[in-house]
């Protein structure tokens, strides 16, 4: 009798430890924060480089906004002394 030999079967296992990449959800939402704090800085920095006109313009701008069916939203009222 004639012995045959099967053919050695070798299972690679790959073991998956925690604790590694978990994803790259926080690299959104970092930029999105980034993004927000340039445009606070660049708004800041541009309110700083205006003249005391140019602020009393924006400032009217948004004092005279109305809501739907409603008086203004800051009633008129403006911040800082009033304009000479």
């Amino acid at each position: 009798m004639a012995a045959t030999t099967q053919p050695k079967i070798f299972k690679k296992i790959e073991v998956i430890e925690g604790g590694g990449h978990h994803g790259g959800g926080w690299k959104v939402a970092y930029a999105d924060f980034m993004t927000a704090m340039m445009a606070f800085f660049l708004l800041m920095w541009i309110l700083a480089s205006s003249d005391e006109q140019k602020l009393r313009g924006i400032a009217e701008y948004f004092t005279n906004a109305t809501l739907p069916g409603g008086s203004g939203v800051l009633d008129g009222a403006t911040l800082g002394p009033p304009a000479h």
